[in-house]
């Protein structure tokens, strides 16, 4: 993937991608922020946090399974380049519509299934 690639494809300039993103790399994470801004997985309501959790994830391996596989080599790419970590980059990524475990950890918390007060962030962070 190049800027030139990428301006023929949009029908533009590589000087307009460059006006709107300093390099390659930011143009990625914000391609990679924009699709999961425009094509939210919904955080289903199961009634149980397991089933919550299947439902999710069985939900986004479906609705992400194409965008996935673009990702997964433009990725490798973006950190060899960037020198960023995984997490740097998920950080990056992520927008607070995307934070899904909010919904379902905060529902379960509800339900009394579990004690968001303690439950490290950390692990609140994680599937």
């Amino acid at each position: 993937m190049t800027m030139e690639s990428v301006a023929a494809r949009a029908k533009t300039g590589v000087a307009v991608l460059y006006r709107r993103w300093p390099n390659k790399d930011d143009m990625v994470l914000a391609a990679i922020r924009h699709y999961g801004t425009t094509h939210p997985v919904e955080a289903p309501d199961t009634g149980s946090l397991r089933g919550d959790m299947i439902a999710f994830f069985t939900g986004f391996g479906v609705a992400r399974v194409g965008f996935t596989a673009i990702v997964s080599a433009t990725f490798a790419g973006l950190l060899d380049t960037t020198g960023m970590t995984p997490a740097e980059v998920r950080e990056k990524v992520l927008t607070d519509g995307s934070r899904w475990s909010r919904t379902i950890y905060g529902r379960a918390h509800d339900r009394g299934e579990i004690d968001l007060t303690a439950i490290p962030t950390a692990v609140l962070r994680c599937p």
